[in-house]
């Protein structure tokens, strides 16, 4: 609370209007109401419709899940996986990315010690990336090339990872 007041008193919002408002999910509660009753524009109105639907219909406790399978045998021998690795991607939009305190070293890290605890050293098959839980085409024919370069014009995607970006 004390860090919205100082928000509200900022001396570089003098003359500038802002609300907030927020409340407890399960009791409805307003736990803080800043100008909420003040008619203003959202910043981005597709953000506020996108969650406003995504917690409407997932609920605020859904979790994004990728999941890791294999298939065929291990020698516990030789700790050879004779079959495939599948990595099933959920739409998960944060994995691996550095927006949300994540990177891709901390998923290929997890993934391998997470393979490595099956008694899994080396695999005689594939590592396939299983994106099809969306739609084949995730970019509508509508939207514009120019809104497509930047991040928020990446379209929906069963697979993700690091928000589908990549450096030259």
């Amino acid at each position: 609370m004390n860090y919205v007041d100082s928000i509200n008193n900022a001396p570089e919002l003098f003359g500038g209007n802002w609300s907030f408002y927020l409340s407890d999910v399960d009791s409805g509660k307003t736990i803080c109401n800043i100008n909420s009753d003040l008619g203003m524009v959202p910043a981005s109105v597709m953000k506020v419709v996108s969650t406003g639907t995504a917690l409407s219909i997932l609920g605020p406790g859904f979790r994004f899940t990728t999941l890791l399978q294999y298939d065929g045998t291990i020698d516990p021998a030789t700790k050879i996986l004779n079959g495939n690795i599948y990595i099933h991607g959920g739409g998960d939009p944060a994995l691996g990315a550095p927006t949300f305190g994540s990177s891709v070293d901390n998923v290929m890290n997890g993934w391998a010690q997470a393979i490595k605890k099956l008694g899994i050293d080396s695999i005689a098959g594939c590592v396939i990336g299983d994106a099809e839980s969306f739609e084949s085409d995730p970019v509508p024919g509508g939207w514009t090339w120019t809104d497509m370069q930047s991040d928020y014009g990446n379209g929906p995607c069963g697979l993700n990872i690091r928000e589908n970006l990549y450096d030259l």
